[in-house]
């Protein structure tokens, strides 16, 4: 189905319980065919939250999550401290860890956050861009709109993130996008849900080309003061919405 958000029209095919799903063993036959890194474990269970399989408040059980993913107890466990650093899981004495709640005044306080940082982060990108990476803009805003169009908005998703990872990447700048980067993380669910907001997707859609259109230009002014008025329509967006919106 061309349709597909999580949530909405796709349903996972894992059925949620309360606690990880497995067994008790630290390994299992789907280990020798599994890579076992700790990076690619946080990667594996980063995605799940993200996708919403693992949701709010339930129980990331070490010994499970080792057997049921393939991984060893010690990269999970190292995972797990990796995801709580980037607010999506939280570790508690004599619970162990959770996957991450968000509530409404930590969104806006992430939100906030990030205004500031994208609209310093496109300025630098307006002033220093390259023709060719205007050229890589235009063509993502292009897919965007086509995926919009056609209501494949695991796509737009897809398509959003690796707009702003190109802005990023034309600022020059490393330490700014590293910040974004795990302020988004802590969103991640949230602003995917964000597009089941009424007329959002629409609005979403005419922000990115307003950013794009600055930076062709190269107007620094203009490009900072879109992205800026991009992440404070999202922010009232979801402060308007949060019924809706909220894990």
């Amino acid at each position: 189905m061309a349709r597909t958000l999580n949530g909405t029209k796709r349903m996972s095919t894992t059925t949620n319980s309360s606690t990880a799903p497995g067994g008790d063993s630290g390994k299992d036959a789907s280990a020798a065919t599994t890579p076992t890194t700790p990076n690619s474990a946080y990667e594996t269970v980063r995605q799940k939250i993200i996708e919403g399989e693992f949701y709010p408040s339930q129980r990331l059980i070490e010994a499970q999550l080792a057997q049921s993913l393939g991984f060893s107890r010690h990269n999970v466990r190292t995972a797990l401290d990796r995801l709580a650093s980037d607010g999506l899981v939280r570790l508690e004495p004599n619970r162990g860890a959770t996957v991450a709640t968000l509530s409404l005044d930590d969104a806006i306080d992430s939100l906030v956050a990030r205004e500031a940082l994208e609209a310093a982060v496109t300025r630098l990108a307006a002033e220093r861009i390259s023709d060719e990476q205007i050229a890589r803009l235009g063509e993502f805003i292009a897919t965007m709109r086509e995926a919009l169009a056609a209501e494949e908005f695991d796509t737009y998703s897809a398509t959003n993130v690796r707009f702003h990872k190109l802005i990023h990447e034309a600022s020059g700048n490393s330490t700014m996008p590293e910040l974004i980067t795990t302020l988004r993380l802590r969103m991640s669910r949230l602003q995917l849900r964000s597009i089941l907001i009424p007329g959002r997707s629409d609005k979403s859609m005419a922000e990115h080309e307003a950013i794009y259109q600055a930076l062709a230009k190269r107007d620094a002014d203009v490009a900072a003061e879109a992205a800026a008025a991009h992440l404070r329509s999202l922010s009232n967006a979801i402060s308007k919405a949060w019924s809706l919106v909220k894990l």
